[in-house]
């Protein structure tokens, strides 16, 4: 038995997925308490304060790290509130995302190793998406999943291109402008996917 007609998961399904969604909370709040003692060590903070003028790059990485965990934190709960995760295909790749994310703040000094986990954080992202499509194949059309998933392919290829750019040429102007462009690939990402799957029979 199903909600409704347009939004075809069973009770069952949906508190299963709150479920996965209360435990991928506690990971997010663990990266992010970790995230914190990080930024604060040696590593992190004092670095940027003895010799500022050094490490702009740095501190904009660690800002788009929290840009990204922070907008993905909000997404996600959106997407997952609409369309309920239906088994754990999703559930697994968000563990591997949260990983990844901590990855990003323990590298927030090279610009090169951020620009590749970013880039594999959205190949994940079209992976989760090729997942929900096909749990809510039948729905496809309803939510506009084919697009969605195929716009997050789109963006991990652009990722992908820019942390081909930053490996390729190391150079840090450069890298300020493929910093620059990442927030504003995930600006726009963000905006495309604000507020989750619409229904568009609503």
């Amino acid at each position: 038995m199903t909600i409704n007609s347009a939004v075809p998961f069973t009770p069952e399904q949906e508190k299963r997925s709150a479920l996965f969604v209360r435990f991928i909370d506690i990971l997010f709040a663990i990266v992010t308490g970790q995230s914190f003692v990080f930024l604060a060590s040696n590593a992190g903070v004092s670095s940027w304060i003895a010799n500022p003028s050094q490490n702009v790059v740095t501190f904009g990485d660690a800002i788009l790290a929290y840009s990204l965990m922070v907008t993905s934190w909000i997404g996600y709960h959106a997407s997952t509130t609409k369309l309920p995760m239906k088994n754990v295909g999703r559930f697994i790749i968000d563990i591997i995302l949260l990983f990844f994310y901590y990855l990003a703040f323990v590298n927030v000094k090279s610009f090169g190793s951020t620009s590749i986990i970013i880039f594999a954080v959205f190949f994940l992202y079209f992976a989760w998406s090729s997942i929900r499509l096909y749990e809510y194949y039948d729905a496809r059309a309803t939510f506009g999943l084919v697009k969605r998933t195929a716009q997050a392919g789109t963006f991990a290829g652009a990722f992908f291109v820019i942390a081909l750019i930053a490996y390729v040429y190391p150079d840090a102007t450069i890298e300020g402008v493929l910093l620059f462009s990442s927030f504003a690939l995930l600006i726009y990402y963000r905006k495309l996917y604000w507020g989750g799957p619409k229904n568009k029979q609503t």
